[in-house]
């Protein structure tokens, strides 16, 4: 039996063909911004591998089986919490408890402010559920900007429909620097969701392999499940899925926390629109 065939039957599933088919949009038009423009053409190509770009008849034949979690499965937040209390006991909901009893906190940031954690978080370990650490990940501090000279507030979304967060998981500790900026609180796990139309990709995420048990990844994906579903903020609307990877990127282990904390397989067929905020 192949790994994907494994890790189908962890979802009951038989054969790739009772794998659900998402139809993804992701739109824009020559008066959208030269930001918005240049993630919408580099689509296709970034993501050839997770999504076929005709429509679906039968089977995949992609190297990876894209895992999402469709919003429209969940009414509010408390359904998904549900869901994923079915695995494990709630193993996931506890981790994530755990972090905020030690009094972490997620919330956005800027990412050239903390530099110096993220470095320290990159190089925490050399193996990840996601295979050995390399390329940019191996950067030095000045390979990646060197501290910060000034405080730095987060960004705020260029585009209803094309942006990209940078969400931290931070332990307060009061005098606490990067370089000589006083933040009072160290950044533990960064992660990175970008919206492409109407879905998000988590691009980036990793915690500091000292506080891996501690739950920080599953406080910081949950904060962002939580803000996704609620869609308090504007840039929300329209998002219908959040994306992390395929079903075989990474080790076993990945692809069960991925499975607990909400993720399903989709074939995927994606396709260019005009952009609903601008047309």
């Amino acid at each position: 039996m192949t790994e994907r065939q494994d890790y189908l039957k962890a979802f009951g599933l038989d054969d790739i063909e009772h794998v659900p088919v998402a139809e993804i949009e992701y739109g824009v038009s020559d008066s959208c911004k030269e930001y918005c423009q240049i993630w919408a053409r580099r689509t296709p190509d970034s993501l050839i591998e997770y999504f076929s770009f005709q429509p679906l008849t039968q089977g995949w034949d992609l190297r990876y089986v894209p895992m999402l979690i469709d919003i429209a499965d969940y009414e509010n937040y408390s359904q998904f919490e549900s869901y994923i209390k079915k695995f494990s006991g709630g193993e996931r909901l506890r981790m994530a408890r755990r972090a905020s009893a030690k009094g972490y906190v997620v919330k956005t940031f800027h990412w050239n402010l903390f530099i110096p954690d993220i470095h320290s978080i990159n190089v925490s370990t050399n193996i990840r559920s996601g295979g050995e650490m390399r390329g940019s990940y191996l950067r030095t501090v000045e390979e990646m900007g060197g501290p910060p000279k000034t405080y730095l507030n987060p960004p705020a979304a260029v585009c209803r429909d094309y942006w990209q967060h940078c969400f931290g998981v931070f332990a307060p500790e009061p005098g606490y620097k990067q370089g000589e900026v006083v933040t009072n609180e160290r950044l533990l796990a960064y992660f990175s969701p970008r919206r492409l139309g109407d879905f998000v990709i988590y691009s980036m995420l990793l915690g500091h392999d000292a506080h891996l048990g501690e739950g920080i990844m599953d406080l910081g994906h949950q904060h962002i499940m939580r803000w996704i579903i609620e869609r308090k903020d504007p840039e929300l609307q329209g998002l219908r899925y959040v994306m992390y990877g395929g079903m075989e990127n990474g080790t076993g282990g990945l692809f069960q926390w991925k499975r607990r904390s909400g993720f399903k397989p989709y074939r995927v067929y994606c396709h260019e629109v005009p952009c609903k905020v601008r047309d």
